[in-house]
């Protein structure tokens, strides 16, 4: 699998400081990153790279009917600098 190609496809798209966390109690990963102000990861689900991690990851996260991973949005509830 590229993850060189799909880290640089991040970066690209405006995201950095991405990290997937697994819960080993529950077994739910959870995923965070920052988003630039001018990010443009709309377009990231159309690239080959990404659909291939999706395929990779589906046996290890919930998805949706193409692979993609469920989303639910969060409110910040609490924020330290």
């Amino acid at each position: 699998m590229g993850q060189l190609q799909l880290k640089a496809e991040l970066r690209k798209a405006g995201i950095s400081d991405y990290s997937i966390y697994l819960d080993k109690k529950t077994y739910t990963l959870f995923a965070f990153q920052y988003l630039a102000d001018d990010a443009t990861d709309a377009e990231l689900p159309q690239l080959p790279v990404v659909k291939k991690w999706w395929h990779r990851m589906k046996d290890l996260m919930e998805t949706n009917a193409d692979e993609s991973p469920v989303t639910d949005p969060l409110e910040e509830m609490f924020h330290m600098d």
